[in-house]
């Protein structure tokens, strides 16, 4: 009886383990490809304000003020092809963001950027930030994200773009 005991227990920490640590994946490739209007690599430059990290398990949340995107700072280096958009977004869908305790205010550096109609999601290949902003540049959701590993840097823009990074 001890043994069964044991085992059941012992299965239920492992499929805990395998659920419960999985991160979410947040992009679904179909409302993607309905959505997105176009994927640019951008370069975004760095200024104080981006440099200020927040911290996203705080007691006062509502004291972090989150700036509105700055245009000024973004840089469009390619606009992706529209032949390789749906190879793109099935890899881009595939990605489970990871949280991070802390994230950076703006991107810096290498960036990809998917547009929508309405929308725009920013993901930083060099520091800790993935966001959601409105077409007039103000956040609608900060999933503030580990540093996205290199490998994503080729899975996602040397294999895409002409531009090499």
């Amino acid at each position: 009886m001890l043994k069964k005991i044991i085992t059941l227990m012992l299965l239920c920490l492992i499929a805990f383990g395998c659920f419960a640590c999985t991160p979410p994946n947040h992009f679904d490739y179909d409302n993607l490809k309905k959505g997105v209007t176009k994927v640019e690599l951008i370069k975004c430059a760095e200024s104080e304000e981006q440099s200020v990290y927040y911290p996203r398990k705080s007691s006062n949340v509502s004291n972090n003020k989150y700036i509105p995107f700055k245009f000024e700072n973004m840089e469009i280096v390619e606009t992706l092809a529209e032949e390789k958009v749906d190879d793109f977004l099935r890899i881009y869908s595939e990605i489970r963001f990871l949280y991070a305790e802390e994230e950076m205010n703006m991107p810096e550096g290498w960036c990809v950027r998917l547009v929508f109609e309405d929308a725009f999601h920013v993901i930083s290949l060099d520091v800790n930030f993935v966001g959601i902003f409105t077409s007039e540049g103000l956040h609608i959701q900060r999933m503030g994200s580990e540093t996205i590993p290199e490998e994503y840097r080729d899975i996602l823009v040397n294999n895409f773009f002409e531009t090499q990074i």
